[in-house]
């Protein structure tokens, strides 16, 4: 018999939780990118990151689908069996799940933990020696970093299936400080080494952390009953999405491929330009598809098709409308961004200028890699997995073949070029796939607002373009003036979108205002009554 859940962790809606999540990624991611920005500070585009990189890759590439595979499709079975065979079954299987997500990482890490050189020089044969020598060393170390990742999918899977988000969230936070502090302390004695370091005892600590409260709050019993009744139907469901992140870690294969050829350095400088754009789309869009996940499949099992259109419209919309004008000011002040996170230490003139020919194309696909983490969780919400799958697989083949082509010509530019081009072709075969499965979700109505948002920031970069932004001071009114026209164009073009926000943000910026001038009332007021009982008790 499983216990009953325990009431000390906190149950969020949708909204509520993509909020929270949004809040504390903006402090945990952050720390993650500061991460980044000590890495390029230490070691510059040196060999040892390449080295870095081609080990972890390799380790991501045999393990973390199994991780992120179950863990997306652990919360709709959590649902599905609360309602036909109660709790104590739920709460039995996600145990299970824990240990099968275990024993599968292990197994598939075998060969890169026991040939380890053998893998790297398969994988990546242009490498030097000595970086290849390097990697090797990394790679078993990075296969345990890959086990540890899946147990935190799992586990933290577990909590959001019960919609408790606070708990995986703040453990990450944790994970990011404990990396941090151990690549400060240690980076002068180990190297690169320090990060593989910190990179795994951030995670043990984090997986210690989620461990110990679901088996406080019993989420999860690890008694080992019905595993193959059980375990059989939940794995072929999740084959898919198990292919699905299996052909991802391909398409970052095949960027390591052709990188390995260029000059060294190459895998370092593309790495550093796609993380600028994997924290927005860390602290938005991956955040906004964990609280909306759980929400899209109830909805889906109790039939309410508009309503979760309606959800998925307002936040294709919102993402579209904000970050169109944030690509356009990332390609217009590329090297002066880029320059101001990661110029000084190791990372000089030469590691900045291959970094930011390859940053204006993620800036160009960004806005569709904010879009794909939703329409994916929406697709396996609804029960599609197999459209992920082709679109995915369809992209691989694309970039194969034309990073074969352009990488001879354009180097590192032709290959971020194609890897931008794929997300944006999994992106669109998604969104028609899905508005094929919602009838209410108008594709058309999205076209017109990126179109919109599209004039309204080409408005707003021609009226600040004839600013010189070389200086810090013109850099601010450079970016005045786009805000300013970007918002008083789409005020009257896409009064849909824009007006809504300005009236948004404005009324929580009173609330946080209120609420302010309150706790100073609050304060003044207790101080006024301490000073009146000193006075008197004199």
């Amino acid at each position: 018999m499983s216990k009953p859940m325990g009431k000390s962790l906190s149950v969020q809606s949708w909204g509520s939780a993509s909020a929270f999540l949004i809040a504390v990624a903006f402090l945990s991611k952050g720390l993650g990118f500061f991460r980044e920005l000590l890495i390029a500070n230490y070691f510059g585009i040196s060999g040892d990151v390449d080295a870095y990189i081609i080990a972890l890759s390799l380790a991501l590439f045999a393990a973390s689908g199994i991780g992120i595979a179950l863990s997306t499709m652990l919360i709709p079975a959590v649902h599905q069996l609360q309602v036909r065979a109660g709790n104590e079954r739920a709460v039995g299987f996600v145990g299970r799940v824990i240990v099968v997500a275990g024993l599968l990482s292990l197994f598939v890490s075998l060969p890169l933990i026991l040939f380890p050189e053998p893998v790297i020089s398969v994988f990546a044969p242009s490498l030097p020696g000595r970086v290849v020598s390097k990697a090797a060393s990394f790679a078993p170390w990075l296969a345990l970093y890959a086990l540890l990742l899946n147990l935190v999918f799992v586990l933290s899977a577990a909590f959001n299936a019960r919609r408790h988000f606070v708990a995986p969230a703040l453990s990450d936070l944790v994970f990011n400080m404990v990396a941090i502090s151990t690549l400060v302390m240690c980076a002068a004695a180990l190297g690169v080494g320090a990060l593989v370091a910190g990179s795994i005892l951030g995670l043990a600590v984090f997986v210690g952390i989620l461990f110990v409260l679901m088996r406080r709050n019993h989420l999860a019993e690890f008694e080992m009953k019905n595993v193959a009744t059980d375990m059989r139907p939940f794995l072929s469901f999740s084959l898919p999405i198990l292919l699905l992140e299996f052909l991802c870690q391909v398409l970052t294969t095949i960027e390591n491929y052709f990188a390995s050829g260029l000059v060294e350095g190459s895998i370092a400088a593309l790495n550093y330009a796609r993380r600028v754009n994997l924290v927005m789309v860390t602290l938005v869009a991956l955040n906004i598809s964990r609280g909306v996940f759980p929400i899209f499949s109830l909805l889906w099992l109790e039939g309410k098709r508009k309503e979760a259109a309606d959800i998925l419209k307002r936040i294709s919309a919102t993402i579209i409308t904000i970050f169109i004008p944030i690509a356009v000011c990332c390609i217009a002040l590329r090297d002066q961004i880029l320059g101001v996170l990661y110029m000084r230490g190791a990372f000089d003139c030469n590691a900045l200028e291959m970094t930011a020919a390859v940053f204006v194309f993620y800036s160009i696909g960004l806005v569709v890699a904010l879009l794909e983490p939703v329409f994916i969780k929406a697709c396996y919400a609804f029960g599609d997995t197999k459209t992920p799958l082709v679109s995915t697989a369809i992209s691989v083949f694309v970039v194969a073949f034309g990073t074969s082509l352009l990488t001879p010509f354009w180097g590192i530019a032709g290959i971020a070029m194609m890897m931008n081009l794929a997300i944006v072709l999994r992106a669109v075969l998604m969104a028609l796939a899905l508005s094929r499965t919602l009838k209410y979700f108008d594709l058309g109505e999205l076209g017109m607002n990126s179109l919109g948002a599209l004039i309204c920031a080409g408005m707003a970069f021609a009226a600040s373009n004839t600013i010189l932004h070389e200086t810090p001071v013109g850099l601010m009114m450079w970016c005045l003036v786009f805000v300013t026209t970007y918002l008083a164009s789409g005020w009257f073009f896409m009064e849909n979108e824009i007006r809504p926000l300005v009236w948004r943000f404005a009324k929580r910026s009173g609330e946080i205002w209120r609420a302010g001038l309150s706790l100073c009332d609050h304060r003044a007021g207790r101080e006024r009554a301490r000073t009146g009982n000193e006075w008197k008790s004199r």
